[in-house]
């Protein structure tokens, strides 16, 4: 996880830059929640270990074809898309920590499954299991941070959560490539299972840390209790919705197709797949906290857009690659890779804070399972679709992709005056934290 500068063995921390760092928007103050970033570090360690490998684990470990592999995963993956809103209701209703730790545990439950699944109906069950674990915890987390969050320090709370879980999950990631390296298709088994330990572990040190929310504003008794018709009717975030469904189509790139791309058009060894991955995670980890903090006078809006930008431009770098070979290629996806990492570094804290600023505070579980649905959209028709593409055309799937990610955002643009200001900006550029951040022990 990123650190705080350390204490002086004496006592505590000096005020000075740390404070001014903490201030600044770059890293929120996370005391008090310390188990809480490790628990996220652990589990994404888990999924860093097979996430690269998802849809290419049933292509080897079963004689099915990829076109019916994908159909099947992405109609699990749509079946659970039912689940989102209840994900959102249990989080309002019994807690976003107590939705967080039975994701973890129907996670763990359903990756334990994957060995053994041989089958059309054997990978459509796990899948579903996993996935309806996913809605759970993409409901849960991000309003969980939200409510430990103070005010003005959503931007940098996501970005942290961003760069935390992108050095774990490149860690998980370059762990499976030298494993991968060594030992070949036989220990794609060994690291599913092993990614089945870490949601167990993650979801009891998540159950067994004790959440301390920030304090809030008083609710203005004589308001209007909020309720779930409004977030339909609330313009600004049908039209985020709307766009996000569309760009969360890159989102499905690194695991539906760059691992067919780089095993069958680019004739590349299949730990090429994880180490892309590491890349992106390794730029995520780097970059996410300064990136955040160099556009933190932006709208919020401005970033998502100029993160699509990117994730264009890395798209066209991806695709030239199939005109070359051995390491011209991998040079160009590499190339491509960073891009994407940069833009996902842009579009994705923005996004969350947007969805953060708009929900009233009783209904955020249910505006971010709202949220969460448009990447299970995408993930969920992405392996299909990409299956179906792939086989027809391979390079037809960049293109689709490419499509989708400029249509949301020409809507984006078109609706920047339907988001209101209070959403836009950022308080905390007008904030700066005086107290220590660490204490010693």
């Amino acid at each position: 996880m990123t650190r705080a500068p350390d204490a002086p063995a004496g006592g505590r921390a000096p005020a000075g830059a740390a404070s001014r760092f903490v201030g600044a928007g770059s890293l929120p103050d996370t005391r008090g929640h310390h188990l809480l970033v490790a628990a996220l570090s652990i589990d994404t360690l888990g999924v860093g270990l097979f996430l690269p490998l998802a849809f290419y684990f049933f292509t080897v470990t079963t004689d099915l074809p990829v076109s019916g592999v994908g159909l099947t995963i992405s109609a699990a993956t749509l079946g659970a898309l039912a689940l989102s809103p209840l994900g959102g209701l249990l989080t309002d209703r019994l807690g976003a920590k107590r939705t967080v730790v039975l994701s973890n545990l129907l996670s763990a439950t359903g990756y334990a499954c994957y060995p053994v699944a041989d089958s059309y109906l054997g990978i459509f069950g796990c899948v579903l299991l996993v996935m309806a674990a996913d809605r759970l915890y993409f409901a849960g987390w991000p309003t969980l941070i939200t409510s430990v969050s103070k005010p003005g320090q959503l931007d940098s709370w996501f970005a942290l959560i961003q760069a935390v879980s992108a050095g774990s999950l490149g860690t998980g990631a370059l762990i499976s490539t030298i494993f991968l390296a060594d030992q070949g298709t036989d220990a794609l088994r060994v690291i599913v299972l092993v990614n089945a330990g870490t949601c167990v572990v993650a979801g009891a040190l998540i159950a067994a840390c004790r959440v301390q929310p920030a304090a809030k504003a008083p609710a203005d008794a004589s308001a209007a209790r909020p309720t779930r018709r409004q977030a339909f009717a609330d313009p600004a975030f049908r039209r985020l919705l709307l766009s996000q469904l569309l760009i969360a189509a890159a989102w499905t790139v690194p695991a539906a197709f760059l691992p067919l791309y780089l095993t069958k058009v680019l004739h590349l060894g299949q730990w090429y797949a994880t180490l892309v991955f590491a890349v992106n995670y390794l730029l995520l980890f780097v970059a996410q906290l300064w990136v955040t903090h160099r556009v933190r006078r932006a709208r919020r809006t401005r970033v998502v857009l100029a993160g699509a930008g990117l994730l264009l431009t890395s798209l066209a770098l991806t695709s030239s690659a199939a005109g070359f070979t051995s390491w011209p290629a991998a040079a160009l996806v590499f190339a491509g890779v960073a891009v994407y990492s940069f833009g996902e570094m842009l579009v994705s804290p923005s996004s969350y804070a947007l969805v953060a600023a708009l929900a009233p505070d009783e209904l955020r579980g249910f505006y971010m399972s709202l949220f969460q649905m448009t990447g299970a959209v995408a993930f969920g028709i992405g392996p299909g679709v990409a299956g179906l593409l792939f086989d027809f055309a391979p390079m037809s799937v960049p293109v689709a992709v490419a499509c989708c990610v400029t249509a949301g955002a020409f809507l984006l643009y078109l609706g920047e005056g339907r988001f209101p200001a209070s959403a836009q900006r950022r308080r905390e550029v007008e904030e700066i934290v005086t107290e220590p951040l660490v204490s010693a022990p």
